[in-house]
């Protein structure tokens, strides 16, 4: 038996909601993080929206499906909205080890030759995102706001980079040069830097 578009969504919209409510249990009792992260009820809907754009043909279902998406999403507002510093901060947390994660992963993608797409996880960007907005009114995300332009400035292939003399000397062992890759050699749609 198949799964048709709708039930699919369904079935996420009910991990979505379901999320939410263990976070909110959760949240009286700290030992309890250790299961579920912070941000889980943020990272739940993170592909849903694409998701519902993908329903062509069927407004009806598409139609109840948002209701529904929204009904949920009411939910996570009030969690945050009531949630207490000890899940805000938990929160922070979170976000700060996905920027960390994302910049890993995009130095890997640069690294191993890797389209940009492979370095830019779509729905692991939303939820930074998302956690930057909930956040931004009360903590201090600047280094994270910093570290995602510098990531997203390199993926560009935007980043100014010294060059050889302005890195040391050859015989100055930490005067590595990082260069901006040739974009006439083979490595043409790399988003590449070099150490040379």
């Amino acid at each position: 038996m198949d799964t048709t578009a709708p039930d699919y969504l369904r079935h996420r919209l009910q991990r979505y909601e379901a999320c939410i409510d263990r976070t909110r249990e959760r949240i009286g009792n700290p030992q309890a993080f250790g299961n579920l992260a912070a941000s889980a009820p943020y990272s739940e809907p993170c592909a849903i929206p694409v998701l519902l754009d993908s329903l062509t043909g069927m407004p009806a279902e598409a139609a109840a499906l948002r209701e529904e998406y929204a009904r949920i999403t009411k939910k996570l507002e009030v969690l945050a909205r009531e949630s207490g510093s000890f899940y805000r901060e938990s929160l922070m947390n979170d976000l700060t080890d996905l920027a960390n994660t994302y910049h890993a992963t995009s130095c890997h993608a640069s690294i191993c030759n890797l389209p940009d797409d492979a370095a830019t996880d779509a729905c692991r960007r939303r939820l930074i995102n998302l956690l930057l907005a909930e956040l931004r009114p009360d903590h201090d995300v600047a280094g994270v706001e910093a570290l995602l332009s510098v990531i997203d400035d390199n993926l560009r292939g935007s980043v100014a980079v010294p060059d050889h003399e302005a890195a040391g000397s050859q015989t100055d062992p930490a005067g590595f040069v990082v260069t901006d890759p040739d974009r006439r050699s083979s490595r043409t749609c790399s988003r590449q830097i070099g150490i040379d």
